[in-house]
């Protein structure tokens, strides 16, 4: 598969994200709709992992197809933990003269985190508590129009990521890139709508803008990945390391991402979990259709 084939397929997310980031500047979706998509999401990732890029690490034989394997990996280990610590869990709410503390987590992990604010205890510090619920209030309501700078720049670090998960998987066979970029556009339509959150309130050219930022890097990263995977198609050594790379990534992505943040709250809906193993069949059944 040439590069141009990984823009193609890349486009489908990146358009999606485009379009529910938009679409969310004027809806509020559900937590257990949220939930349900990223167990989804989760569930087309593992059946991905598991049918096309594991193979290639388990029929790995040689001393340096299995090096290039574990190198491979755990350098994705290494940049997704890299990702988690310079964008961390909190944010922080304050005012001129209180002190920042950490707010409990609210479910909506790295990609989202720059969203929150930091709360004390109802006890000690009553009147920041006002002011960080008036703020969430007001978010919510549009009423803000700050420009979500932070936000917008991790949210294209992972896009530009995401993307070059989709280059990398056409490396793995024919069937490899379309199904991850299927899954990859529950992810990125749900990320579209996290993303439209902190817009509202901002005018139509900047919120435009900011909401093409996601979807251009998508289709970088793609490219990028594409021409990896076109590079090194015939170096089994170096498709084994972008393989291992990409099978490492997306596993964090669907363990420390999607299905931690879809339980922070510790609730379990059996429609919502249902959908993690619904997600793994619709992989199954579309894998057939695409060899």
């Amino acid at each position: 598969m040439s590069p141009f084939q990984a823009i193609e397929l890349a486009s489908v997310p990146a358009s999606l994200m485009f379009i529910f980031t938009l679409i969310g500047l004027g809806i509020h979706v559900p937590e257990s709709i949220t939930g349900a998509l990223q167990h989804f999401a989760a569930g087309i990732l593992l059946c991905t992992i598991g049918t096309e890029l594991i193979p290639t690490m388990s029929g790995s034989s040689g001393f340096n197809m299995n090096l290039s394997c574990f190198l491979g990996f755990f350098t994705g280990v290494a940049v997704m933990i890299s990702l988690g610590i310079l964008f961390p869990e909190h944010d922080h709410c304050e005012d001129d003269e209180e002190a920042e503390i950490p707010k409990k987590k609210k479910g909506l992990g790295r990609k989202e985190s720059l969203l929150r604010s930091s709360v004390l205890s109802m006890q000690q510090r009553p009147s920041l508590i006002h002011a960080c619920e008036s703020q969430s209030l007001l978010s919510k309501q549009s009423a803000i129009a700050t420009f979500p700078s932070a936000l917008l720049f991790a949210i294209v670090v992972d896009s530009a990521m995401d993307g070059l998960l989709i280059g990398i998987a056409m490396a793995a066979g024919p069937s490899a890139g379309p199904m991850m970029a299927a899954s990859l556009s529950v992810e990125m339509s749900f990320l579209g709508l996290t993303l439209a959150i902190s817009l509202k309130g901002l005018n139509k050219l900047k919120s435009t803008s900011a909401a093409l930022a996601g979807p251009v890097f998508i289709v970088l990263g793609a490219t990028i990945g594409g021409i990896l995977s076109h590079t090194f198609s015939n170096n089994p050594v170096s498709l084994a390391f972008l393989l291992s790379f990409g099978t490492s990534a997306l596993l964090f992505m669907v363990a420390e991402e999607l299905l931690l943040e879809a339980h922070e709250k510790g609730e379990h809906v059996w429609w919502v979990d249902l959908q993690l193993y619904t997600g793994f069949f619709a992989s199954v059944v579309m894998g057939k259709f695409l060899k």
